[in-house]
């Protein structure tokens, strides 16, 4: 620990650091050497650099026999450093710790239905220090609608895995995902995934109808804006629908139902017709929102 300490600090005022994005920055110090790779959000992660490569076979593939081997044994790198920081695995010499950064920073942030290319953690929090003891990516999600990872399990082997069928998965054990975090979603001017304060405006209700074509929408700093209408899936004998946002009066016309397999249709004065899926999402208690004129699914 002293050593660490030590290794930290003088990575810290060292005024050397690399101009290289997340390429490690190196001290040595008692043979042992130290360093840091960044987020990419630019924090920094502590890693052990260079480590001699002692690995450590252990009887995995008898243990858990349905788990794939994918590299053989190596003590260069570790399971966070191969999911937070790097897969390729000939030039990947960082042993990673602790991987909190990247999701303290918001590089990454915490979903609940895992997607290929998330990353996985198990927590042990009887573990206060480091309670994450294991990272691995999502890389497939299997006909269960289970995800498939892959995971370095400490000095042995690169595994495939059901992330159920490995060491690090007990009772006492809580998983959690996390994706990168690339665009906000703002709701009244702050990102529902990050908490960032963002520019743009969110419209929603209170809704008020303006005329056939439009209602007034407000965000939530106050500033007001007329929007379309946004209507079902139906044809109409009389020509008009009812807004499924304001409750009034919406003009469409003498329009056919549309396929299932499309997306919204946006009519010449502006009303939004929801696809059959969308309605469906929308009667769901979805979320949804304005983007250029249309009516949409929130992408969280």
């Amino acid at each position: 620990m002293v050593l660490e300490f030590l290794a930290i600090a003088a990575l810290s005022i060292s005024n050397e650091l690399s101009t290289y994005y997340n390429t490690p920055n190196i001290v040595n110090i008692n043979n042992v050497t130290y360093g840091f790779v960044y987020t990419p959000n630019g924090s920094e992660v502590a890693v052990e650099f260079n480590r001699d490569n002692q690995p450590t076979p252990f009887p995995f593939k008898w243990m858990f026999p349905s788990a794939t081997v994918i590299e053989t044994c190596s003590s260069v790198y570790n399971c966070h450093s191969y999911a937070w920081y790097s897969q390729y695995t000939e030039y990947n010499n960082c042993w990673m710790v602790n991987p909190s950064p990247y999701w303290s920073d918001m590089s990454y942030i915490e979903v609940f239905q895992p997607q290929i290319d998330d990353r996985i953690c198990y927590f042990d929090y009887d573990e206060s220090e480091n309670p994450c003891i294991h990272s691995g990516i999502v890389v497939d999600i299997s006909d269960y609608g289970l995800p498939i990872v892959e995971s370095k399990w400490g000095a042995s082997e690169l595994f495939r895995h059901n992330y159920d069928d490995c060491p690090y998965f007990t009772e006492s054990f809580n998983v959690r995902y996390f994706r990168r975090h690339t665009s906000h979603v703002p709701v009244d001017h702050y990102c529902v995934m990050c908490g960032a304060y963002t520019s743009t405006h969110n419209f929603h209700d209170p809704y008020v109808w303006k005329s056939n074509s439009m209602h007034r929408a407000t965000c939530g700093c106050g500033t007001t804006t007329n929007l379309g209408h946004v209507v079902a899936n139906a044809s109409s004998s009389s020509g008009y629908s009812t807004c499924l946002l304001c409750g009034g009066r919406a003009q469409i016309g003498f329009i056919h139902s549309l396929s299932e397999d499309v997306d919204n249709f946006i009519l010449p004065n502006g009303v939004v017709v929801l696809s059959d899926i969308n309605y469906d999402l929308f009667m769901s208690g979805s979320e949804f929102e304005y983007i250029n004129g249309d009516y949409k699914p929130i992408d969280f």
